[in-house]
């Protein structure tokens, strides 16, 4: 009785609901996943924004990107710093993107930001028309529902950055 220990302020699991597809029971579950991969880096109480980063080791080791032959290109997408280093709050945008509920939209945004990070090494580098023509295509994202295959095409380069 009045031990219960709080790892996140009221407003963060409000900035984090607002921010993400999840809500605050799952944000705390996922706290308890970045915590037990890191648990003498990562503290219990967040209320301080603590500035941690868990290294690309460590993430790419986890059950649902262990197996990805993409794993270092997703996490170093999500990674504040490029590298793959991930923050709590990086780790919450890589799983909300990833998960069931971000729209289909938001995924294929991130799909070719994975696939610039794979292909070129970097995302800073731009993509071409081509590029985003042979993803488009053999990645099955022609069923996004765009209009035609110029228009997708267009609104993926504008959204991605390019």
């Amino acid at each position: 009785m009045g031990n219960k220990q709080t790892i996140f302020t009221d407003e963060q699991l409000d900035a984090y609901q607002d921010c993400t597809f999840f809500t605050r029971k799952e944000i705390l579950r996922l706290h308890g996943r970045y915590h037990e991969m890191a648990p003498h880096i990562v503290p219990m109480d967040y209320t301080k924004e603590p500035d941690v980063t868990i290294p690309i080791q460590l993430i790419i080791n986890m059950p649902e990107l262990k197996e990805n032959p993409f794993k270092e290109q997703i996490v170093k997408t999500f990674s504040e710093d490029g590298e793959g280093n991930l923050s709590f709050n990086d780790f919450v945008d890589m799983f909300s993107v990833l998960s069931e509920m971000a729209p289909r939209e938001l995924k294929a945004i991130y799909a070719f930001k994975i696939y610039a990070l794979f292909t070129f090494g970097s995302e800073r580098q731009r993509l071409d028309w081509h590029t985003i023509r042979q993803v488009h295509v053999r990645s099955g994202l022609a069923n996004l529902g765009c209009c035609n295959l110029s228009n997708c095409c267009a609104q993926i380069a504008e959204l991605v950055g390019t």
